[in-house]
């Protein structure tokens, strides 16, 4: 049973998101194409999001890889949407045979 925090719906039993999509692994996937490409601009140094690698700083980054899935994308789960919430989304693993 999940906690409900204002990012989880209950119903499809995955995070909210602004693609509309209901199955984990379709999320997955989306995530990775939308915030892997701007990810790779961070490292190339493309785009830049100063800062000093605090709270704040950490939560600009969500923002910017995550703002075109996730309504939410920078904000915290302790100051989510229904009030505070200290716990964790699901993990996805690639390739979890993998050594």
């Amino acid at each position: 049973m999940a906690i409900q925090d204002g990012f989880f719906n209950p119903r499809d039993q995955i995070i909210y998101n602004r693609l509309g999509i209901t199955n984990p692994e379709e999320l997955r996937e989306l995530e990775g194409d939308y915030s892997i490409p701007i990810m790779g601009q961070v490292l190339a140094g493309t785009l830049e999001i100063p800062g000093q690698f605090n709270a704040a700083h950490l939560k600009q980054i969500h923002r910017e890889l995550f703002q075109d899935v996730y309504d939410w994308a920078g904000q915290t789960r302790a100051h989510g949407p229904d009030g505070p919430f200290q716990g964790q989304k699901p993990a996805y693993v690639l390739n979890p045979g993998a050594t």
